[in-house]
């Protein structure tokens, strides 16, 4: 602590700290310095830096800026990461960026690539993001497209954005009173043009309290460390009875249904995961993923659709004209469903 009378900005110079943190009584620069006592997550606040977990088989990258560091340039640094990721074949990656506030957009492209290249990340539970509510700007570019293009399991809190928003701000100046002022220059979109969500929620929820945070603990990659409940329902959809899918999202609403954000999975996903199951030829598989989609949401008119193709390809006309007519009363235009419909009246199939 500065003593009373003196001045911060003095004090500051000659290497004191001007207040303490709420973490063990802290200055704030004690986290810049790479202490192997804190907790992974507080143990080096600046842009970047990994921790290896051999016993977890796992590569931990705290992502906190996109931007280059002084001591290493981030390329410099992500070559030495994934140097790492390659002498363990074996090894999971997890990229932290629940304190990363943004940057340098066009530095993402690059680390995702390097993810594609390697073969291991095509499969979920390889690849996890750690996310929360300061995650923004550049770090929501990441999130979103690690969501594209990856198989990333993400844990933790909603992001501080949403995927479609407005970013890359240039500084400018009233012409009249001199005002300066930021203005956006650039659409960020991630999502679907309709999507108007604030925020990409975590497939696990992994929420830090008070006493989590005081105590040391670290829900969100303790949850991935211990490897407990961690495939997405859409993922385990995938290659799960469908038995297993209805005890999951029950276990999960159970326990994380208080949490207003939390979704057990989202529409779309759910759809495609429904579509390719269907196409695997787990007929009755894909109806109990198109029908919990449905029940979910069921002012969809696509998830009616969805549910009706897939009832009719298991030879259930009756069932499949009671979802495409769903379907039609939500989207009366929606040519699919007509054709449909009046197949099966002709064709009785």
């Amino acid at each position: 602590m500065v003593p009373a009378g003196r001045d911060i900005r003095a004090a500051l110079r000659e290497g004191a700290q001007a207040y303490v943190t709420a973490f063990a009584g802290r200055g704030p620069l004690d986290f810049r310095k790479n202490d192997p006592a804190l907790p992974p997550h507080l143990r080096y606040r600046l842009p970047y830096y990994m921790v290896e977990f051999p016993a977890q088989r796992s590569l931990y990258f705290q992502w906190n800026f996109v931007q280059d560091w002084a001591d290493e340039d981030f390329a410099h640094f992500t070559a030495r990461l994934f140097k790492v990721l390659d002498a363990h074949a074996d090894w999971r990656l997890i990229v932290d960026v629940r304190y990363n506030s943004g940057g340098d957009g066009s530095r993402v492209p690059a680390v995702i690539r390097q993810i594609i290249k390697r073969g291991r990340f095509d499969e979920p539970g390889n690849l996890f993001v750690i996310t929360g509510r300061k995650t923004f700007s550049a770090a929501v570019d990441f999130v979103g497209e690690a969501k594209k293009w990856t198989t990333a399991i993400f844990v933790g809190e909603p992001t501080g954005a949403g995927p479609n928003a407005y970013g890359d701000p240039q500084d400018a100046v009233t012409p009249s009173l001199h005002i300066p002022y930021q203005v956006s220059t650039s659409y960020h979109q991630h999502g679907r043009s309709a999507d108007r969500s604030d925020a990409f929620d975590p497939d696990i929820p992994a929420v830090m309290t008070a006493s989590d945070y005081f105590a040391g603990r670290d829900p969100a990659l303790d949850a991935i460390l211990t490897g407990s409940e961690l495939l997405p329902i859409p993922a385990l959809a995938r290659t799960s009875s469908a038995e297993v899918v209805r005890a999951a999202i029950a276990e999960r609403m159970i326990k994380w249904s208080p949490l207003p954000w939390w979704s057990p999975f989202n529409e779309f996903d759910m759809n495609e995961t429904g579509y390719a199951v269907l196409r695997s030829g787990r007929v009755a598989d894909a109806i109990v993923a198109f029908q919990l989609n449905a029940d979910r949401y069921p002012n969809s008119w696509n998830t009616w659709d969805s549910l009706g193709e897939a009832q009719r390809a298991a030879g259930d006309v009756a069932a499949a004209k009671v979802s495409y007519r769903k379907a039609l009363a939500l989207n009366p235009n929606m040519g699919n469903a007509k054709e449909a419909l009046a197949d099966m009246e002709k064709t009785g199939r």
